[in-house]
């Protein structure tokens, strides 16, 4: 198998993505050092740049959210109709997956910002806490919240985290071929 190298350009520097990827991992601790705003701004521009179904558009930041009625907005225009005049139903909540790749977009611009980044949940209990404290519509669904920082020495996380106690699974058990068995 031939492998061919991903490289990619950023401005006036060139970064290979599977050094971005060897940096990438969840970081819970960081330092209090302040992050500059122009780094900020780049890695929130990523999401400008994330798929998204039907260009719908709906991911938002505030932390990472997803408005669902952005796409429904866009999948009840002429050209998203189906056969029948009407809204096509999805096998799968698409606000979502969108909004898993822009955080996946932004983690990785964290990192090509010399920065760690961690992801987390709210749990269900919390999550109307959490709304208030953001100032979020009803509208706007909490998808997951990123952390970005400077890493800080987190000796007990690191040994308690899930890369700790557990291997990465295989290729073999992650990836088929043509079909599932």
């Amino acid at each position: 198998m031939t492998r061919r190298r991903i490289t990619v350009r950023i401005l006036t520097r060139t970064v290979e993505f599977r050094d971005i990827l060897k940096r990438r991992r969840m970081v819970r601790a960081t330092r209090p050092n302040k992050i500059p705003r122009e780094s900020l701004d780049h890695i929130v521009a990523t999401i400008q740049r994330a798929p998204s179904g039907g260009y719908s558009q709906g991911q938002r930041l505030v932390v990472v959210c997803a408005r669902e009625e952005d796409y429904h907005e866009r999948y009840r225009q002429p050209d998203k109709l189906d056969e029948s005049g009407t809204e096509i139903e999805w096998p799968v909540p698409y606000w979502y997956v969108d909004a898993g790749k822009a955080a996946m977009l932004v983690l990785l611009a964290a990192i090509d910002e010399g920065l760690a980044a961690g992801v987390f949940g709210v749990p269900a209990e919390r999550i109307g806490d959490f709304r208030g404290l953001l100032g979020l519509p009803d509208e706007v669904a909490v998808v997951e919240v990123i952390t970005i920082g400077h890493a800080a020495e987190d000796s007990v996380s690191d040994q308690r985290s899930s890369r700790a106690t557990r291997p990465r699974k295989s290729l073999g058990e992650l990836v088929r071929w043509e079909r599932w068995a």
